[in-house]
């Protein structure tokens, strides 16, 4: 495969379907002991995979992200992990014995940088109450949005005794710079320039 054909290559690479997020890592400030952000993104508790059609079991202290006592003030933090065309997710609300606990109303927001964040427009802003586990993931979509980051402040819960949530899994395509010709070829040009630059030496 000649150099030619390798910018080309790069300069017709098209966006892949959209797919899950894998490697999303999560954070909060408002965390209880007896759960950790890490829970909501590695899969722990899901039967059948880490898939938006998987069941995921009772809400647990080693399954679930559990916020302090004041749900108001509760954020998560999420960050994908490079850029992506976020279009929606699979959100696994608490469930079973804990469900009083999980969110009824949140907005969900992401950034490009981590510092400013953005309301998506006609995401979701109410999450149904769970009361049977193990229990399916509710599936939301949006028009896709470009984000590194993503953050839930939630506002309300079904309860005061703070927020929990099982899973959360995003959906979404890899933002793959396009490279127009001009920018494919000039890695080439270059080298021909170079090529010739050493060959008029040689002859001189």
């Amino acid at each position: 495969m000649t150099l030619l054909t390798l910018a080309l290559s790069a300069a017709l690479l098209t966006q892949a379907s959209a797919a899950p997020i894998l490697g999303v890592t999560a954070t909060s400030p408002n965390t209880n002991a007896g759960g950790v952000p890490a829970n909501v993104v590695n899969g722990t508790g899901l039967t059948g995979g880490f898939l938006p059609t998987s069941l995921h079991s009772q809400s647990g202290s080693n399954t679930a992200w559990l916020s302090g006592a004041n749900a108001a003030d509760s954020q998560l933090d999420f960050a994908l992990g490079d850029l992506y065309s976020l279009s929606g997710m699979a959100f696994w609300n608490a469930n079973g014995a804990f469900s009083a606990r999980g969110i009824a109303t949140l907005q969900v927001l992401t950034s490009l940088d981590g510092l400013i964040y953005t309301a998506i427009a006609g995401g979701p802003t109410t999450i149904a109450q769970v009361p049977a586990a193990p229990s399916p993931a509710e599936i939301f979509t949006w028009t896709p949005v470009v984000a590194r980051f993503v953050r839930f402040d939630v506002l309300t819960t079904y309860n005061t005794n703070g927020s929990l949530v099982n899973e959360v899994l995003f959906d979404g395509t890899q933002v793959v710079p396009e490279l127009d010709s001009t920018t494919a070829l000039t890695p080439l040009s270059l080298i021909c320039l170079g090529l010739l630059s050493l060959k008029r030496r040689r002859a001189s």
